[in-house]
């Protein structure tokens, strides 16, 4: 499965709340922290990512579970092949990174609502110490140029119902935003 997603900066976020409360349907907040671990060749990143979830009926779900991620990015979107298993205890699978020559480079909190529509999933999201976005993905199981250009209108008609501008899209990850210190006011 392909997971195909734009993100943007909100410059206003309590009125993109408001807009996409009125077309989508909130599920729930979500308290993410993400510990990226990297092989000295850069070439494999693995995301390690205890995740808190209150749904909006506030019933509390807890996860850990390791991601890796083929990423690839197009006209400010992300096209992701990822890879996900859960796991029972991150000490012993960071002994293991360890162990096979991973360093930790990194580390991010993400504070994110999540909201639904038929097709997609919308977040708003706040990453301590850069700001706050809008992430919008959806699913496919296609990465074919065409299916990723009909998603990719779909997106952007997304971020325009919640009154987002093109040109707020942020193309880099969020780990290069932490990385060099961008934050909502040097962008």
């Amino acid at each position: 499965m392909f997971e195909i997603e734009l993100k943007a900066w909100l410059d206003n976020p309590s009125e993109a709340e408001q807009k996409l409360a009125s077309f989508a349907e909130y599920r729930g907040k979500s308290f993410k922290t993400d510990w990226y671990w990297y092989k000295e060749d850069r070439k494999l990143k693995i995301r390690i990512r205890e995740e808190k979830f209150v749904s909006s009926a506030n019933v509390e779900k807890f996860s850990l579970y390791v991601t890796s991620k083929i990423k690839t990015v197009s006209d400010g979107m992300e096209v992701n092949n990822e890879n996900e298993f859960q796991i029972s205890d991150k000490s012993a699978f960071e002994t293991f990174l360890k162990a096979a020559g991973f360093e930790l480079q990194s580390t991010k909190n993400k504070i994110s609502k999540n909201y639904y529509t038929q097709n997609s999933h919308i977040e708003l999201v706040e990453i301590e110490g850069t700001g706050h976005f809008i992430e919008a993905e959806i699913l496919s199981p296609s990465n074919e140029p065409s299916v990723v250009e009909e998603i990719r209108h779909t997106l952007f008609g997304l971020l325009e119902q919640c009154g987002v501008p093109a040109s707020n899209i942020e193309p880099r990850f969020y780990s290069e935003l932490i990385a060099n210190k961008i934050n909502s006011k040097n962008r």
